[in-house]
């Protein structure tokens, strides 16, 4: 089975606790969006790398005070393809969506003997890992913009609640590599004006 929800992934989560530096360079970035005050709004979570990449551990955080609040952390198709035959994408993924954070994890090749030959892996560049959903801030009452930063957080957060904090890491050569982060934005808004259709 190739998604699997939690308890799965806590040995792999546990194998890469610990960072080591690598060459080459890793980047994990969370995009900028606007919505309208409670509306629901996407934020990608991208990977760009200049190696093979075995695995990756994304830990998200934000401010849900303003009522900004998480929905669902959907992985892009590429990762986890509807064909069980399909042996190009990741063995195992798991999510975790709460009101101020989300979890990602994801094991490309967790049996690399399964597979002959074939090594799963995400290939350099730049790769859409997923798509985050969130409610845009509440209005505040005066129509003013909010601005929500969405930041990559280190040992504050788990797959479960009982397991391990997390940190945000990618796996390459079977080692834990720390990325470079780039924090993301939601800028929520009043609605804009009605048209005027005289």
């Amino acid at each position: 089975m190739r998604r699997k929800r939690f308890l799965g992934f806590l040995p792999a989560f546990c194998l890469l606790a610990l960072p080591i530096l690598v060459q080459g360079a890793n980047e994990l970035k969370l995009g900028e969006t606007f919505g309208e005050y409670g509306t629901e709004v996407s934020v990608d979570l991208t990977l760009t790398t200049d190696d093979q990449v075995q695995g990756v551990v994304a830990v998200l955080e934000w401010d849900d005070s303003a009522g900004v609040t998480g929905l669902d952390l959907v992985v892009d198709p590429m990762l986890t393809p509807a064909d069980p035959l399909d042996e190009s994408g990741a063995d195992t993924v798991v999510t975790r969506v709460e009101s101020n954070f989300m979890v990602l994890g994801v094991v490309m090749d967790s049996n690399p003997n399964d597979n002959g030959m074939i090594q799963e892996v995400i290939e350099p560049g730049a790769t859409l890992l997923a798509m985050a959903t969130l409610t845009a801030a509440n209005d505040p009452g005066d129509g003013s913009d909010v601005e929500t930063v969405i930041s990559f957080v280190n040992g504050a957060h788990a797959s479960v609640d009982t397991g391990p904090a997390l940190d945000n890491i990618v796996v390459i050569g079977g080692l834990s590599v720390d990325p470079d982060l780039v924090d993301g934005k939601i800028t929520s808004t009043a609605a804009p004006a009605p048209i005027d259709r005289k």
